[in-house]
């Protein structure tokens, strides 16, 4: 017998799960470096048609603010 995975919603809330575990990876000293793995999430959610919004912003800025990367969170709302 053949053991399948079940099919997983890719929806909001898949999303920000990982969105959350990407914020909370160590800070490199790097602020492009640290934003990587969050931009790889936000890139992801967009090409499975799951459109970031004001909830993603959410959970990204409480994120990266709960492991004190203030910095980080600023650059991922307004940029450089």
């Amino acid at each position: 017998m053949v053991k399948t995975s079940p099919s997983l919603a890719l929806d909001h809330s898949t999303f920000h799960i990982l969105l959350k575990k990407a914020c909370s990876l160590p800070d490199s000293g790097d602020r492009e470096v640290s934003l990587a793995e969050v931009h790889k999430v936000l890139n992801f959610m967009v090409n499975n048609n799951v459109i970031p919004g004001k909830a993603t912003a959410d959970v990204a800025v409480r994120s990266l603010v709960s492991v004190d990367r203030l910095d980080c969170a600023v650059e991922l709302i307004w940029g450089n």
